[in-house]
């Protein structure tokens, strides 16, 4: 009889363990019993067998309940814990909506709440965005452009302080200019409706340029860097949203150094402006 060479343990030499060695053992047995002679081709050939469908087997009567477990358990839990959690939202919300704040506490209101006051009422604020061209009406070479905003202050019903500041690009014959302004008006609404108003405002203000304004020209001396803008007009505001309003107007704009210079030349200008008031 031929010893067990190690073509007899190839089969199970890259893995052994314990099912491997009693199942060599027994086809060992069994192979001694039935043919003597050839025990170790017979031991060969039942290894090879074995090794070659035992592993499939294993594999998928371990891993496929394996699996299907795993799938019963997700199935199972998931839903399981979705319902409890909607179950305590549900037996919770009741309570939190009629939940009652403790005692000496302040009701928080939203600022969303609560409307802004009708516009001209005593006492509102707003804030105004205005942007105007303006001509001087004996020359029309000489131009200026403001861009600015302001504030509104009603301090009667439909009697407005306007506070504004622009800045100016001041186009003349002499060398252009570039200034600052500051404005404090008076703004009544005549015709105060729901939607629409008619308004008449005037007042005075200041204004620096980095050049002499206006310029000298043959007929007169040259103006000063800083002078005096007093101004007269009207106009009318118009309701394009709940708390929005469009203001388009005119005015008569003067500017002059009120006789701070020795020569006090003036400039006048037809301003056209249109802006947009909201509630501050």
């Amino acid at each position: 009889m031929t010893p067990k060479g190690q073509g007899a343990r190839r089969p199970f030499a890259r893995r052994p363990g314990l099912v491997a060695g009693c199942c060599r053992a027994s086809t060992q047995r069994l192979a001694r019993h039935l043919w003597p002679v050839q025990a170790a081709h017979a031991d060969q050939l039942l290894m090879r067998a074995l090794w070659r469908w035992s592993v499939p087997v294993a594999r998928t009567c371990l891993v496929v309940p394996a699996v299907l477990a795993a799938r019963y358990c997700v199935a199972e839990t998931i839903p399981a814990a979705m319902s409890t959690l909607t179950g305590l939202e549900l037996k919770y919300a009741p309570m939190a909506a009629t939940a009652v704040p403790l005692a000496g506490a302040l009701p928080s209101v939203s600022a969303a709440s609560e409307p802004a006051p009708p516009f001209g009422e005593k006492g509102s604020w707003r804030w105004n965005l205005t942007e105007g061209f303006a001509t001087d009406v004996a020359d029309h070479q000489n131009r200026f452009g403001l861009l600015g905003g302001g504030l509104s202050y009603f301090m009667i019903d439909n009697l407005s302080l306007e506070l504004e500041f622009n800045a100016l690009y001041v186009h003349q014959e002499g060398p252009s200019a570039v200034g600052a302004n500051f404005n404090l008006l008076a703004r009544w609404h005549v015709v105060a409706k729901e939607q629409w108003s008619l308004y008449v405002e005037g007042g005075a203000g200041l204004l620096g340029t980095t050049e002499r304004v206006p310029a000298a020209t043959p007929d007169s001396a040259a103006g000063g860097r800083f002078s005096f803008t007093p101004q007269l007009g009207l106009g009318v505001s118009y309701q394009i949203t709940l708390n929005t309003r469009v203001l388009v107007g005119a005015r008569l704009h003067h500017i002059s150094n009120a006789r701070t210079r020795a020569d006090n030349p003036p400039r006048n200008s037809l301003l056209l402006y249109a802006g947009l008031s909201l509630p501050f």
